[in-house]
């Protein structure tokens, strides 16, 4: 399943999925995604435990992000987030 993002996907959403109107570099190729691929890397990254706080920080934003653009993977999302919080009891949500 590929990631059908709104014109509002994020950040550098576009740029990730080949979908933004941004200037590649010479010989550079826009890259081709999959939804379940960008969760799982996400998932990848704070299983880590070299991982500090700012980068576990990014990726749970991006997750929490991930959540409500990819209706597919919501619930799936919100599993592992809350497993993710609940499970390392110094990770603080405000």
């Amino acid at each position: 399943m590929t990631a059908d993002f709104s014109p509002h996907t994020g950040e550098y959403g576009e740029l990730l999925l080949g979908k933004a109107d941004a200037p590649l570099q010479d010989g550079e190729q826009p890259l081709s995604v999959s939804s379940q691929e960008l969760v799982s890397l996400l998932e990848s990254v704070l299983s880590k435990v070299t991982i500090g706080p700012v980068g576990r920080e990014y990726a749970l934003t991006a997750l929490m992000k991930l959540s409500t653009r990819l209706p597919d993977y919501s619930e799936y999302i919100q599993v592992t987030l809350h497993n993710m919080l609940t499970a390392v009891p110094d990770l603080t949500v405000v």
